[in-house]
Parts: C-alpha cells; structure tokens; sequence
C-alpha cells in the first residue's frame, strides 16, 4: 500500500500548478517515505524548508491546500485548527 501512495502523490506533483504545491507534496512525499504516517502542517512546513527555500510566513492556507492534496492518496483529515497550524492528516499504514 506505501508503494501505491506514493506514486499517488508523484502523479498530484507532477500536476501541481501553484507556485508553492509542488515543494508542499514533496514534503509530503518525503515525510511518509521517512516513515512517517501523520503529520501537521508545522512539520510539514518545517520538511518544505528543507526541500527547497519556501516563503514561511503567511503560508498556511497553501500548505493546508496542499495538505488536502494528499487526502485523494489515501490521506485524512483528523484535525483542522489551522489558526495554531494543527491541521494534521494521517495515511493508515
């Protein structure tokens, strides 16, 4: 199921068409393949510095945007306070 979830997530990188998205996914992508299955949209801010220079300030509706990108690969919503950047999703392992 990893396997199916990931090239899930390459196939919405690869037709991303925001500015911010495609570090957003590959962030993703590279949180889930490290082992990970839930994440909030503090750490997967903290993932995209590191993928690429990122624009941190005044960013979180694009990240959650993005974050809500990866719900079609298996992904779910299980908390939404986006004012404190706790929207988190998880992939069921």
């Amino acid at each position: 199921m990893k396997v199916e979830i990931i090239q899930c997530l390459k196939v919405e990188l690869s037709k991303s068409t925001t500015r911010l998205r495609p570090t957003i996914l590959q962030a993703i992508i590279n949180l889930y393949e490290s082992g990970k299955v839930e994440f909030t949209a503090r750490v997967v801010t903290e993932e995209c510095l590191k993928v690429k220079s990122f624009p941190r300030d005044s960013r979180l509706p694009a990240i959650c945007a993005g974050m809500r990108k990866a719900i079609k690969c298996g992904g779910r919503v299980i908390d939404e306070d986006r004012d404190f950047m706790e929207f988190t999703i998880r992939f069921d392992s």
